[in-house]
């Protein structure tokens, strides 16, 4: 049996040929990195980084890819987690969410971390 050659897919390499794609996609299209650098809203510089280092800001991806006549499915980049009973859907709904924090020691630790000084409920500021 045959093994299948390896296949490094690091995320600078991942990075990388994405330039190379999109670079490869607008020499399709017959474009100038000057025509899709207007058409993203960036610098001419900003289109030849990406496209040799495949560095980016991800909203200017976006706006590349448009500007390319792609849709990026960003939706495939983080699917949701697949449940398989109604037992984990009930336990996913009840996972701790970002809040505000009913923790009277962090008022306190969060005054002691700006410098304010600590007064105890009811003291009074004789400064």
């Amino acid at each position: 049996m045959r093994q299948q050659p390896l296949i490094i897919r690091t995320p600078a390499t991942l990075v990388k040929r994405a330039g190379e794609q999109a670079k490869a996609r607008r020499l399709a299209l017959g474009l100038t990195r000057a025509v899709v650098a207007l058409r993203v809203g960036v610098s001419v510089e900003t289109i030849r980084r990406f496209e040799t280092t495949g560095q980016i800001a991800f909203e200017r991806l976006v706006r590349l890819a448009a500007a390319l006549h792609v849709t990026p499915d960003v939706d495939a980049l983080f699917p949701p987690v697949p449940v398989d009973s109604l037992e984990a859907l009930d336990r996913a709904s009840l996972r701790r969410q970002r809040g505000v924090r009913r923790d009277a020691g962090a008022a306190v630790r969060a005054k002691l971390v700006r410098g304010a000084p600590f007064r105890a409920p009811g003291q009074m500021d004789h400064s």
